[in-house]
């Protein structure tokens, strides 16, 4: 997504040719796109709209589009704050949450969405952080921090099944995880862990 003139669109560019063409072309100064994601096989892109309404008391409206052969259209929208986390075979995975998400725990929903428009609630994760959760390159496991009981952690989840599972074992109320990324093979978990120093670490075998 890149801003010009006051009005955000998205564009594609490439790196060979040093060329740039918009798939958007908005002109709507209140109309914001983001996040966008490719497919793959680089012939689809999805990306998110958000433009706030003073007729929906509800307030902002996020939408998902999908660029397919130089065709746009919308697959998904609600009224909730969206999030998109990647691919899971030949669905778009992405986690919602009343509201705005905010950096404090919260109630996240992790939806499926085909390509075709359909979407399915896979679960509802009670009390983590929603900018942590983080997909697997192959789109088979989640990981997320969460604070249960005065405390936080890591847990992971297998996509198709929603239980979550911990991970960390931790006994201080005041250490919290964030910037969890799957190492390629999906075997190891890099994180930030933050007391009064910011430290990398990481975890393996958490199966």
């Amino acid at each position: 997504a890149y801003l010009d003139s006051g009005r955000r669109n998205v564009w594609v560019a490439s790196v060979e040719l040093f060329q740039a063409s918009n798939l958007t072309n908005n002109s709507n100064p209140n109309l914001l796109y983001y996040s966008p994601l490719w497919l793959r096989d680089g012939k689809l892109v999805v990306f998110v709209s958000t433009e706030k309404s003073a007729e929906r008391s509800s307030g902002a409206v996020s939408r998902v589009w999908l660029m397919e052969s130089d065709k746009l259209r919308e697959i998904f929208s609600t009224t909730e704050s969206l999030r998109l986390l990647g691919w899971s075979g030949d669905e778009l995975l992405l986690e919602t949450a009343e509201g705005v998400m905010k950096a404090t725990p919260s109630d996240v929903k992790l939806v499926r969405v085909s390509l075709t428009g359909e979407h399915q609630i896979v679960t509802t994760f009670k009390g983590i952080y929603a900018r942590s959760m983080t997909l697997s390159r192959d789109g088979k496991a989640i990981a997320f921090a969460a604070r249960q009981n005065d405390m936080n952690d890591i847990w992971t989840a297998t996509v198709g099944r929603g239980e979550a599972k911990r991970v960390t074992n931790n006994r201080e109320s005041r250490l919290s995880f964030s910037s969890l990324t799957f190492s390629p093979d999906g075997r190891t978990i890099f994180f930030d862990k933050q007391d009064q120093v910011s430290t990398i670490s990481m975890f393996e075998n958490f199966e």
